[in-house]
């Protein structure tokens, strides 16, 4: 690898080639034949280095081919204050950033002249290599499938569910979430496949999106199974709220992630920009939702009146009358009548004789 950073004069570069074995500090390695031309330094805030490497082609770990037009290239960084040192082997520490990219060495193979980078505008070389990343049709592809599902299809879904209110809305709701999961599996295959290519897998963005993959993939189980004990007992129980904010918590953490996957791309400004006032908006919109229509379901619950059996009284009236007749007492019977009222307002009387000595 190279690794570069500014001189002790801070006015140029220091590249020191150093070799890396496991997840420890690389050290300097003196084997590279390289020289570092001119019209490298720092200039703008960014560095430099125009880099002539005469046999790099094989090392004592690789080779690499000045053939390849997709040859697959790496690169890390850290944020902070600058090194400062000519020393070839400073220490380092481990980098905040990384990214990844392919590389035409078609182009980056030398000719006649001994120095080709004079002339050449280097506006930006210290991402350049992430700018192409970003513009790949497979990176591309993913986030944006990604954003059509968690900025537009997931929250659709369960803004409807929230304030519609139309025939079929658990069948409505459960067919775009659906939808919404079929095309972030599309994208999360995008994004696999950028991350094997780029050692993306232990970045947060990929390390969420793979956990996504495998919540979202039950949320319809959950859904089923709230929706019939809904349609049961007719209030939330504890499938409903696993439900309910597994989903709130997967949109919202789902926006978010978006914004990280742009970040490890390096995207260009305008896509965070235009990103950034989509998501921002969908997702006020859809809080607003929520808390409307938890405000709703609240109103609901306390208009609710508990149902009882018709032959149970509730905190009932219970009045007995007893009527005799001289008819009635030689034959040994007592007229009665009983009134009984429930807590629902239901009234029930009933008439009829009972022989003496029946009642205690």
């Amino acid at each position: 690898m190279f690794l570069m950073h500014s001189s002790a004069d801070g006015k140029n570069v220091t590249l020191s080639p150093r070799m890396a074995s496991g997840h420890v500090m690389p050290t300097h390695n003196d084997a590279a034949a390289f020289t570092l031309l001119e019209g490298s330094g720092i200039a703008n805030g960014k560095m430099t280095a125009n880099v002539q490497c005469k046999n790099c082609t094989n090392w004592s770990s690789g080779k690499m081919s000045l053939q390849d037009s997709g040859s697959q290239w790496v690169y890390a960084h850290l944020a902070g204050s600058p090194i400062n040192s000519d020393d070839l082997n400073v220490a380092i520490s481990q980098h905040d950033g990384q990214g990844g990219f392919q590389w035409d060495l078609l182009q980056a193979t030398g000719g006649p002249d001994a120095n080709p980078f004079l002339g050449v505008s280097n506006t930006t070389p210290s991402s350049s290599g992430a700018s192409k990343q970003a513009q790949t049709p497979l990176v591309q592809a993913h986030g944006a499938l990604a954003s059509i599902a968690f900025v537009a299809i997931f929250p659709t879904g369960a803004i409807l569910v929230r304030l519609a209110s139309i025939p079929g809305l658990a069948w409505i709701h459960g067919g775009l979430q659906i939808f919404g999961y079929v095309i972030f599996i599309a994208a999360a295959g995008c994004g696999i496949s950028i991350a094997n290519s780029h050692s993306y897998l232990n970045q947060p963005h990929a390390v969420i999106g793979l956990l996504f993959l495998g919540v979202l993939f039950l949320m319809p189980i959950l859904g089923t199974i709230h929706h019939n004990i809904y349609k049961r007992v007719e209030k939330r129980t504890l499938w409903s709220y696993t439900h309910i904010f597994t989903g709130r918590i997967g949109i919202v953490l789902g926006m978010i992630n978006g914004g990280l996957g742009l970040r490890l791309a390096n995207a260009n400004k305008s896509y965070i920009t235009a990103y950034g006032v989509c998501a921002g908006l969908m997702g006020a919109v859809y809080i607003s939702a929520i808390i409307f229509g938890e405000v709703k379901h609240g109103k609901e619950s306390s208009n609710t009146i508990p149902s009882s059996p018709p032959d149970s009284p509730v905190d009932g009236v219970l009045e007995f009358t007893f009527t005799f007749a001289d008819d009635d007492l030689t034959r040994g019977l007592v007229r009665w009548s009983e009134t009984v009222q429930f807590a629902c307002s239901t009234i029930v009387r009933r008439e009829g004789y009972t022989e003496l000595g029946s009642y205690a």
